[in-house]
């Protein structure tokens, strides 16, 4: 007996696959972007980077000057190992390696209250270039997703 919560909408399937192609190519993206990492590097440095800049998006300020230039340092937050493990599902040894790896790298820096990300970040490596092929491909993915709409 299949319950309501089992039950497979019409289109669901083949939706799930489309996020699932969707998801495939980010990874994809994210590896050819950070070809010296692998996926749990990539994870944690986006975690750390996402914490650090996400509050930038809820203060009209900081985010009008954002096209002005780089994002001085003292607005990037810091977030702990700890957190980025609790976010990541990640071992919190595991963490604290890829973190001092990326530390030592100079991708982040390290501050008493954790990490973050610092001063022209997007510039640096190829982030710009994974930057602006994540947002081309999540904006294309709802389309790609929704024509399996069952009216």
């Amino acid at each position: 007996m299949t319950t309501e919560a089992q039950r497979v909408l019409p289109g669901e399937r083949a939706k799930a696959v489309a996020a699932l192609e969707v998801l495939l190519r980010i990874m994809r993206l994210a590896v050819d972007c950070f070809p010296d990492d692998d996926l749990e590097t990539i994870l944690v440095l986006l975690t750390v980077a996402a914490a650090s800049s996400g509050s930038h998006l809820r203060d009209p300020a900081i985010l009008a000057s954002m096209d002005g230039g780089p994002v001085p340092d003292h607005l990037h937050k810091p977030i702990s190992g700890r957190a980025v493990a609790q976010s990541t599902g990640l071992p919190r040894e595991t963490v604290r390696r890829r973190i001092d790896a990326l530390v030592s790298a100079g991708r982040l820096t390290r501050e008493a209250r954790g990490v973050r990300t610092s001063t022209g970040v997007i510039t640096r490596n190829r982030n710009l270039e994974f930057s602006r092929q994540l947002i081309q491909e999540l904006t294309s993915a709802s389309a790609r997703i929704n024509r399996y709409d069952v009216s």
